[in-house]
């Protein structure tokens, strides 16, 4: 398995986690929607918290740009949403150096794909992603 398929279950698992909603603006989104999106606090250029679930959150697209082209409003709205100590001890784990093999992205992806049907079974009573598997919207994989 690929990057690009862990990274889309990774998405698809953060969105479904906030109920489809901007955590932002509080926006609610049906799936599947490129509108709502998948947004890292710490650009995915980190390994080590690019699959981290505490550095990512569902954002709409307006909020998702905002955010990104302003880091010190996103750090206070990420410490705010999620408390000042888990901000800064997420900060400093960011700087570590993590690299990945392709049985690890094929692990994190089986993981995130497990944990988005628990969430749509528990939240919806059923297993979405056998519906949105291979929608055109799901199988790319463009969230920042």
């Amino acid at each position: 398995m690929s990057k690009a398929n862990a990274d889309k279950w990774f998405s698809w698992a953060v969105r479904a986690a906030a109920g489809w909603k901007c955590q932002k603006c509080g926006a609610s989104f049906e799936p599947p929607t490129r509108v709502l999106q998948c947004s890292h606090l710490f650009s995915r250029v980190h390994n080590v918290t690019r699959f981290h679930p505490d550095n990512a959150f569902a954002h709409c697209a307006s909020c998702h740009a905002w955010l990104e082209s302003r880091p010190p409003e996103f750090a206070a709205w990420a410490t705010d949403f999620m408390g000042a100590e888990k901000y800064e001890a997420l900060r400093r784990y960011h700087n570590r150096v993590a690299r990945f093999r392709k049985s690890d992205y094929a692990t994190i992806a089986a993981h995130y794909k497990n944990e988005y049907n628990r969430i749509t079974e528990q939240e919806y009573g059923f297993n979405h992603p056998q519906k949105l598997e291979n929608h055109p919207v799901v199988t790319e994989s463009n969230d920042d």
